[in-house]
């Protein structure tokens, strides 16, 4: 009987029927798979389906046919699905589009029950005045924050490097904070190259979380580069934003809170004993909320197995400090020291996925800030924050550094221009080893895991020892990286989602769907010790220098000159020995003595003949490599040809020289060049065509962008003109009748303010003839 693993790709959920429909670009960011608890939610012909898992693995178990699944329908959801995304209560459901988003929420445990295949849900579009097909910029990467009160913060980062958060609990129209990532000086590129639009797009955002408090493997840093001192101190970590762009800069806004909030009054009772006065009147704000004794929020429903017993921390629902003085600068661009290695210096490599960790060790304060950037040619940069993340609330804050460890290449079967024109790779975290992601891409998946380098270095900082830790950076323990799903090199399909399960029931299984619809379960091993770290020795067989001497001889003790003799007790006293008994014994212990001592040393001999023969054989294996050594030596001697034949080409390169500026100057003479001038006529030209005259330019979007915001306001403007005529005492007049009916009416009062003047007048002169 197969497992459920090997019966999950013959589901029922992906079945495919009716004529082919519009899905999702697998060249752009796709997470077509989720996760509700032990229900699993996966997008198959732009259809959003869910089934039971639990269900699932009960029926195939048992033999029987798996249960169905159900169509999640809402007439919001008219656009093509590129990810889904649960939020932290398992009760909402992001829904996003190339430039839209919406909000599902998702039915509730017993909608299997119900009659039908499709069950109606409630949806509604997030944002539509910023996002929609036309004139605004495309969704880069949507998130949930892990620290919003209820699980309803979104975090929505577009490619104009514009970072917008909404309550979808309170207002899914309006968001609640808007951050420019980019300063407003390099808002838009001055030129058209491809460099400044890699700089100013914006592709992936993360969230600095502590994903191994008390579990993790690794907390460590390179010696040169990381700041060993804070270990103790608490980490602004955790309420940091990351923000890279296409040509791998990366950005960051701390602190970055949401709008409401649910934080532990200990946390920021701990930062503000250890932060400046500016940021101390941060948190003061924060803790003026928080009562003495914190009350214990709601918390989310836990849709995984925690082997912590104990309760969760006490939480209260904040709302972040908004007040001009708090006003929170970017940080960045980070510094990459050293500089990462490029595969292929043909082709620019265009970052497209940022991953940030903070993993911290089991018994040891110390703590390792990772972060993994992940290109398209099939390139991954891992590297350690040189020191603590801190808030900023100038633009003349430096910018922080980041420790480049390792590049590594995944050794795509592809060539570099089809990988940038169609690859995505995409970064996951395992939910049960912190030490563990995973990358997917166009041809498969990679596990990559930090612990042959990350536990040496926490071992080291633990421990205080500063010389173990440059040893340890020094040695370069390279990444443990493992194919685990590998896709046909011609094959179009790419992998669409992969999640990693972790509950009681369904065990640790690791989900992946590709994009033709084909779904691959496999069950992961657990490892024995989290913090079970080293690296693997090599194989003798891949020893290059193998001595036939492998130990060092020593000479056997019985061939030590020990000389053997009567006890003086039965020594003769005369010349001649006496005969008896007590001589007689003594005389065979003594014979005995010399009968085992002869025995030793034959075996000495033996054991030296043995020694003498090992060291022939060493000896001729050395002479061996003497000789190839000589060989070696005498072949060197064939550079001087080589020596020769670089002069010769050295010397051909140049003549080319020589021959290239003389043809360019024959060029120059026969059809002259563009004068300065009429170069930047012609550059105005183009720049003004692109501007105004291609169908994707500029004004055309920036016109469609204005067509769509007119069309989303039109319906409030028209509410609010038909409120104004219904009020009592409007006036039907328009504009011009009201201005000309004013003048009249300020003729007239100026007219009237003559006559009583004259009339005051008058009565004056009365008076004073009276």
């Amino acid at each position: 009987m197969r497992s459920w693993h090997e019966a999950l790709p013959t589901h029922p959920v992906l079945e495919r029927r009716g004529a082919p429909v519009p899905e999702a670009d697998t060249a752009r960011r796709t997470a077509l798979l989720a996760t509700r608890g032990t229900d699993m939610i996966v997008v198959v012909q732009n259809e959003l389906r869910i089934t039971p898992l639990a269900q699932t693995k009960r029926a195939m178990d048992q033999g029987v046919e798996a249960p169905g699944y159900k169509v999640l329908h809402s007439d919001v959801l008219d656009f093509v699905v590129q990810s889904v995304h649960v939020n932290p209560t398992g009760k909402l459901l992001v829904v996003v589009g190339t430039h839209t988003l919406a909000l599902v929420i998702l039915p509730r445990r017993g909608y299997m029950k119900q009659v039908g295949a499709r069950v109606p849900v409630k949806a509604v579009r997030i944002g539509a005045f910023y996002h929609a097909p036309h004139g605004t910029s495309a969704i880069a990467q949507c998130r949930w924050h892990p620290l919003g009160a209820e699980g309803a913060s979104l975090v929505v980062l577009t490619e104009d490097a514009i970072v917008r958060e909404y309550d979808v609990a309170h207002d899914v129209e309006e968001p609640k904070q808007t951050i420019a990532v980019l300063p407003p000086t390099r808002s838009a590129p001055s030129k058209w190259s491809a460099d400044d639009d890699d700089e100013h797009c914006a592709v992936s955002c993360a969230f600095g979380r502590d994903i191994g408090e008390g579990r993790a493997l690794a907390s460590a840093a390179l010696s040169e580069s990381l700041d060993t001192g804070a270990q103790g101190a608490p980490s602004w970590l955790p309420y940091a934003l990351f923000v890279l762009m296409r040509s791998g800069d990366v950005y960051v806004v701390c602190p970055f809170l949401p709008h409401h909030a649910t934080l532990t009054r200990a946390a920021i009772q701990a930062l503000a004993t250890h932060e400046a006065q500016h940021t101390r009147k941060y948190l003061a704000e924060i803790l003026r909320q928080m009562p003495a004794h914190g009350v214990r929020a709601s918390p989310a429903p836990d849709l995984t197995l925690d082997d912590d017993d104990a309760p969760p921390p006490e939480a209260v629902a904040i709302t972040a400090p908004s007040s001009v003085a708090h006003r929170v600068a970017v940080q960045g661009p980070c510094l990459l020291r050293p500089s990462p290695r490029e595969l292929d210096d043909e082709y620019t490599s265009q970052a497209c996925d940022l991953w940030v960790g903070q993993i911290r060790a089991d018994d040891a304060a110390a703590r390792l800030d990772v972060l993994a950037i992940a290109a398209r040619d099939g390139s991954l940069h891992l590297g350690l924050l040189a020191a603590p993340i801190a808030p900023a609330w100038a633009r003349a804050t430096a910018a922080p550094t980041i420790a480049v460890y390792e590049c590594v290449d995944f050794a795509l079967p592809a060539a570099r221009a089809s990988l940038l024109a169609a690859n995505h790779v995409s970064l996951m975290e395992d939910p049960l080893y912190p030490d563990t992601i995973y990358a997917t891409h166009r041809y498969g998946m990679h596990a990559l895991s930090l612990r042959s380098w990350t536990a040496p270095l926490l071992e080291a900082m633990a421990h205080n020892d500063t010389q173990a830790l440059q040893q340890t950076a020094q040695d370069g323990i390279p990444t443990d990286v493992t194919c685990i799903v590998r896709m046909p090199a011609d094959q179009a399909a790419s992998i669409a989602g992969a999640l990693v399960l972790n509950d009681v029931y369904l065990s640790y299984t690791l989900v992946v769907l590709t994009a033709d619809g084909q779904l691959a379960a496999r069950e992961l091993t657990l490892q024995a010790s989290a913090g079970a770290s080293g690296p693997v020795p090599a194989a003798e067989a891949e020893r290059t220098y193998r001595p036939v001497l492998s130990h060092p001889f020593t000479a056997p003790s019985a061939l030590a000159p020990a000389p053997l003799a009567l006890p003086r007790s039965w020594a003769p006293r005369t010349a001649v020995l006496p005969v008896t008994p007590d001589a007689l014994r003594a005389l065979g212990q003594l014979a005995e003595a010399v009968r085992a001592r002869l025995q030793e040393v034959a075996a000495a001999g033996n054991a030296v003949q043995a020694r003498v023969s090992e060291q022939m054989a060493e000896m001729q294996r050395q002479l061996r490599e003497l000789q190839v050594a000589q060989e070696r030596a005498t072949s060197l001697e064939a550079r001087k040809v080589l020596e020769r034949v670089r002069r010769l080409e050295e010397t051909q390169a140049e003549t080319m020289q020589r021959f290239d500026t003389l043809l360019q100057q024959l060029m120059d003479e026969h059809t002259p060049q563009l004068s300065m001038y009429e170069r930047r006529w012609f550059d105005e030209l183009e720049r003004m065509a692109r501007e105004f005259g291609a169908p994707e330019s500029r004004a055309e979007a920036q016109r469609q962008k204005l067509a769509h915001q007119l069309e989303v306001l039109r319906p409030q403007l028209q509410a609010r003109a038909a409120q104004r005529a219904s009020e009592p005492g409007a006036s039907a007049l328009g504009t011009r009748q009201l201005a000309r009916v004013e003048s009249v009416l300020a003729e007239e009062a100026q007219l009237l303010a003559q006559a009583r003047a004259k009339v005051q007048r008058l009565q004056q002169a009365m008076y004073a003839r009276s």
